[in-house]
């Protein structure tokens, strides 16, 4: 801390906004990284630290020529400081990372509903802590532009002019492993939504997001339960065979409750209200005027967490543990099967890899065996209807 504090003294007297000392520049980004270029015509050899400002510790360091730039590759949130001295180790160059007043541009690297909605309070948590100029690129920005209003969404791939620092939102996978330089903790071992907290360097607590509603009214008189059935690859899915029809006869039979599917894929069940209209505005306000949701882990269950009480949802899961979603209702498969294999670390349970990638029935432990998924299949219907019960018994005061 002694050579920060002459650092800071000798260069009080420098205009940093010009960046210029002798005829060399000083160019400096936080775009995926702290970035720093040295122009000029000096024939010096000059020395570049990149510091955690915080910790003192020197992330990376080089030598640099005039003509020449260095990065620092650790691209999530870092308090990063810039140190450069010349060749009689006398300091030339110091910038301390802030994004007071900064433009930021944050970046969501997922098509996926889910991912989308379950980052997006990160976002909102990181324009408050910081008082930054948030622009944002979703792939699902009409969810969300009216209800953070402070956010300025853009499409995804728009430029944005004079921003000091960016950060991509996602899970990186370099060589087929974890890229640790863009997700600072694995991210197969916490929560989904807090990969974007930790990213962005934020404290971590489970928070509802928002979501616009476009169509508030109610479109049924009569009460309905809504279900998604459906996901982007075959472990997401209930391969409990007759499970979905033994819960929609119970919920009619028992409750009177039609069901409605709420979801893009098409499906062969019976005795459900498949809506015309599949648009995510329809979907919301279907999902949103439900009595409660029973949904896969995949997008529309992501939507119920943010529209409905966490005591209106119930989750069927057998491929992730159950801090991977939200505190929902959840049957868990039995103890004696496989499960939770998405938030395993060892490597053979990497999902999304060269090997498994676009493979439908990936399971990466028994895959074309009789236990084939069998942690969906272990949760029975009953496992299901116990808490469609508690529902009601919530609901009703039931003793």
């Amino acid at each position: 801390m002694i050579f920060h504090k002459q650092m800071l003294d000798a260069l009080k007297q420098v205009n940093f906004n010009a960046k210029v000392i002798n005829k060399i520049d000083f160019n400096f980004h936080f775009h995926g990284g702290a970035f720093v270029e040295i122009v000029g015509s000096s024939i010096e050899t000059f020395k570049v630290e990149f510091r955690n400002y915080e910790t003192d510790k020197v992330l990376y360091s080089t030598n640099l020529d005039c003509g020449h730039w260095a990065k620092c590759s650790f691209s999530y949130f870092l308090p990063y400081q810039i140190q450069i001295t010349d060749s009689n180790n006398q300091p030339v160059f110091l910038h301390t990372f802030s994004l007071e007043n900064k433009r930021v541009l944050i970046c969501f690297d997922s098509h996926s509903l889910g991912d989308n909605i379950a980052w997006i309070n990160a976002v909102e948590e990181f324009r408050k802590k910081h008082n930054c100029i948030i622009f944002c690129s979703t792939f699902w920005n009409s969810l969300f532009e009216k209800v953070y209003p402070d956010i300025n969404f853009v499409k995804p791939g728009t430029v944005v002019e004079d921003i000091y620092a960016v950060y991509n939102i996602g899970i990186y996978l370099k060589d087929n492993k974890i890229d640790l330089f863009r997700n600072p903790v694995d991210p197969r071992a916490v929560p989904l939504q807090k990969i974007a907290f930790d990213i962005l360097g934020l404290p971590f607590e489970q928070n509802k997001p928002k979501i616009h509603v476009a169509r508030p009214e109610r479109q049924f008189k009569e009460k309905y339960i809504t279900i998604n059935t459906s996901g982007s690859a075959g472990f997401k899915l209930w391969h409990r065979p007759g499970g979905w029809r033994e819960i929609i006869d119970y919920v009619y039979c028992k409750y009177r409750l039609k069901t409605v599917l709420t979801q893009l894929e098409p499906s062969d069940l019976q005795h459900v209200t498949v809506p015309k209209d599949k648009s995510i505005e329809n979907t919301i306000n279907l999902i949103k005027h439900s009595e409660f949701h029973i949904g896969t882990s995949s997008g529309p269950l992501w939507l119920a967490y943010a529209l409905k009480p966490l005591d209106k949802i119930i989750i069927i899961s057998g491929f992730t543990e159950s801090f991977n979603e939200f505190p929902a209702l959840r049957p868990m498969p039995k103890a004696s099967v496989c499960q939770g294999c998405y938030n395993k670390l060892e490597d053979k349970y990497l999902f999304f890899t060269d090997k498994n990638r676009g493979n439908w029935n990936f399971c990466p432990e028994y895959e074309g065996t009789n236990k084939h998924f069998e942690c969906s299949k272990s949760i029975s219907p009953e496992d299901v209807i116990q808490r469609i019960d508690l529902i009601f018994c919530e609901s009703y005061k039931c003793k």
